[in-house]
């Protein structure tokens, strides 16, 4: 690199075994960019995250280098769906179903999955149908290729699942979430996210079947309980979860547990 490179985003070029430059033959080294766009997470530092992206994103395209842009974007679009950067997000969108096309993944597990992660983000910026879209032919694929009772097809089911809630589908949202719930319920590192499907399923009772709606209560009471299990790992996960879910408590009258899961997730970025 021939331009001076910021601190925090020098990265340790040369690998250990074959004592080799990992940007030979045209390739960014993304692993070690995730690995330090992971201690960015840690502690909950998203602008160094966004600075961190957007300069390898800019050496991956100026050796064209397009499967390391794909992975950059793909991890953007996670980042400016939390940063609620909705311009920059639309543009990650349409640059990483380019890429996919570009390289032939539509059709693969790690190309569907980026098609979840923007759908997920299409939803977040407004665009619903569009997320259906991407949604309808990443389960495609899973199917295909996936058992029923894999992790990522729980991450699926509660993302879909979502945007069915947004566009009035309950009948076919309801069924996703439980599907979700019944996968993630049975390893103890994926409660969290079982905790955030119960929770996601209350909001989608409440605009359903309105306010007093007894299930809304049962889902809220069995995400507290499955947060409040001590064998959780307190790891950069449930501090997320903890940061996503306490809104929810607060809405639906936990003040209490609002406030702790709040703690808890500061105590977690803290001590990372």
């Amino acid at each position: 690199m021939e331009k001076e490179m910021p601190e925090l985003l020098k990265i340790d070029f040369e690998c250990p075994a074959c004592k080799k430059s990992e940007i030979s033959n045209k390739k960014i080294p993304v692993l070690r960019i995730i690995q330090k766009l992971d201690e960015c997470f840690k502690t909950n530092d998203l602008n160094s995250a966004k600075k961190l992206l957007e300069y390898w994103r800019e050496e991956a395209l100026s050796i064209g280098d397009l499967q390391g842009e794909l992975s950059l974007v793909n991890e953007m679009l996670g980042l400016y769906r939390r940063t609620g950067e909705n311009a920059l997000a639309e543009k990650a969108i349409v640059r990483a179903l380019e890429l996919l096309s570009l390289l032939d993944m539509e059709n693969t597990v790690s190309g569907a999955t980026i098609l979840i992660n923007a759908a997920t983000t299409s939803k977040a910026i407004g665009k619903a149908e569009d997320a259906i879209s991407l949604y309808e032919k990443a389960e495609g694929v899973y199917r295909e290729t996936l058992g029923d009772d894999d992790s990522r097809m729980a991450a699926l089911y509660n993302n879909f699942a979502t945007t069915l809630t947004d566009t009035g589908d309950y009948e076919r949202a309801e069924k996703l979430y439980k599907r979700a719930i019944e996968i993630t319920s049975v390893e103890i590192e994926r409660l969290p996210d079982c905790a955030v499907s119960y929770v996601n399923l209350a909001h989608m009772y409440e605009k359903a079947k309105g306010r007093e709606e007894p299930m809304i209560y049962e889902c809220m009471e069995r995400a507290e309980e499955i947060l409040e299990t001590q064998e959780l790992e307190r790891n950069a996960l449930l501090a997320f979860v903890s940061e996503k879910c306490a809104p929810s408590f607060d809405y639906f009258g936990y003040f209490l547990f609002a406030e702790k899961l709040r703690k808890q997730a500061r105590e977690i970025y803290a001590g990372n």
